[in-house]
């Protein structure tokens, strides 16, 4: 009966007094089967170049130049603000780009790689350079020897701002060294491909990169701000800063907050055994998200910016559609042979790793889910990034209805009582309006399914703990998202009568 429905209603707020506009969300199995839409933010949570100086405040920004010319060019914070700011690719739509600057890691070590040239050309050719998306080819005359390329080679380099290391040469090697310390540069991909003949090159990675990045200190500058989507520049094998995400993201899901976040980092390693490993090893973090290309030239975190881009963009156009099948446009792909196929990126799934896929030469996002994945859960409730993002327009969309001036203070008074206009006295049949605007508002949007359901099932009453609060009981169902067809196809031969 609905007296009993009533009866059962709970509060986050418990026996509290305090004033307090609280929104619980709790995920109901048994449920299984005019409101605004969250505007999206991207924050980068990195680190500049060792010899740059810069606070560690927080800092709106509106450029990748504005990135270099504050943390340094080819840091970690500025690679990623050429992703989101990119101009022959996909950039960010109007969305707010905050970073909150990290620290040198406290004894960190810069990584170094040596390039070794030896032996005489004996045909004319190019040399071509890559760096992820970074391509530059340097022209090789027949007899040409390693005194004649290794200057062509430290001058194309450190004339490129964008790359992440410096070039020097002594003794006949060429050694490169980061500009940024930390463990994050021996995922560095750095190629020399084409090499005519004659030519030998030794091209080293010392994997001597060490240090990862603090986050704690800047996730205290969030505050109040609602930043949606995170982008992680340490690697993923910084276990300790995905610890410090997941605790202060799982903070944001508290009902006297609800600003949830979903935190991104990225990996081209091709050891996807490995990749999983880690996310089984975070079955209850609804707050990062791992994705990789394995393979990829390009670094992690400019893999998880990448991401974000494409997820800002379509979240905050239309927050119901997942990002499945978008192409990471500013990302270099990795070999196709490399790339897991169906059964792999299954199983990457169940174990809470977002996928990619090379289609046309390109890198398409197949799976974006959080690293959530219970055991005994077959269907897990906080996976799918594009359900977290739904979440957040249910949370926003009812925050910003009870927000409204008209409510603040108000006398509230039962139901059957008759009031005066002029008291402004609000029932929880009022309450009960505002959540049915916010559901049809919502189902519009394709959010939710279902509206009348919901809507017939919507409780309120003052509280029997709090006679200045009201409870409000709203289940929703969620909407799905295509990201599968399967089709039975039947046939027959054509025979004589």
């Amino acid at each position: 009966s609905m007296e009993q429905r009533i009866y059962k209603m709970t509060s986050p707020l418990g026996t509290t007094k305090a004033a307090a506009n609280a929104v619980q969300v709790e995920f109901d199995s048994s449920r299984a089967g005019s409101a605004v839409t969250l505007p999206q933010r991207i924050a980068i949570f990195g680190q500049g170049n060792d010899s740059a100086l810069y606070t560690t405040d927080k800092l709106l920004i509106t450029s990748s130049k504005q990135a270099g010319d504050t943390y340094g060019y080819g840091s970690p914070i500025h690679l990623v603000s050429r992703i989101l700011f990119s101009v022959g690719g996909d950039r960010v739509a109007g969305i707010p780009v905050t970073v909150y600057p990290c620290e040198t890691p406290v004894g960190g070590a810069q990584n170094t790689r040596e390039i070794t040239i030896t032996g005489t050309a004996t045909e004319a050719g190019t040399l071509t350079v890559q760096r992820g998306t970074n391509i530059f080819t340097i022209g090789v005359k027949n007899g040409s020897v390693a005194a004649d390329l290794n200057p062509l080679l430290v001058d194309q380099i450190n004339g490129d701002l964008n790359y992440p290391f410096l070039a020097a040469e002594a003794g006949g090697v060429i050694t490169l060294t980061t500009k940024a310390s930390g463990a994050w540069g021996n995922d560095i991909d750095f190629q020399i491909l084409n090499i005519p003949a004659g030519l030998a090159i030794v091209n080293t990675n010392n994997d001597n990169g060490a240090g990862f990045i603090d986050v704690e200190d800047p996730l205290l500058l969030v505050g109040n701000t609602w930043e949606t989507l995170l982008i992680n520049c340490s690697p993923e094998a910084d276990s300790t800063t995905f610890s410090a995400f997941e605790f202060w993201g799982e903070g944001r899901w508290d009902p006297l907050i609800t600003l949830p976040a979903m935190v991104f980092t990225g990996s081209n390693s091709e050891d996807l055994t490995a990749l999983r490993a880690i996310t089984d090893a975070r079955r209850s973090d609804r707050v990062n998200v791992l994705t990789f290309n394995a393979g990829s030239p390009s670094l992690g975190l400019e893999i998880a910016a990448n991401q974000v881009l494409v997820h800002a963009n379509i979240s905050d156009q239309n927050p119901a559609r997942a990002i499945t099948n978008q192409f990471l446009i500013n990302v270099a792909g990795g070999a196709e042979q490399v790339q897991p196929g169906f059964n792999e990126r299954d199983l990457c799934v169940d174990s809470g790793l977002s996928t990619t896929e090379i289609t046309d030469g390109k890198v398409q996002v197949k799976d974006s889910v959080t690293m959530y994945h219970p055991l005994g859960e077959e269907d897990p409730a906080y996976a799918k990034t594009a359900s977290i993002i739904k979440l957040m327009n249910v949370i926003f969309a009812l925050s910003a209805r009870f927000k409204q001036p008209y409510w603040d203070g108000v006398p509230l008074v039962p139901n059957d009582q008759s009031v005066s206009s002029a008291s402004g006295a609000k029932k929880p049949s009022d309450a009960i309006t505002e959540a049915q605007v916010v559901v049809n508002s919502l189902a519009r949007r394709a959010v939710l399914v279902n509206p009348e359901e919901t809507i017939d099932n919507i409780q309120a009453q003052i509280s029997s703990l709090n006679p200045d609060r009201i409870d409000l009981d709203m289940p929703i169902t969620l909407s799905g998202n295509n990201t599968q067809i399967s089709t039975n196809v039947k046939f027959a031969f054509l025979r004589g009568e």
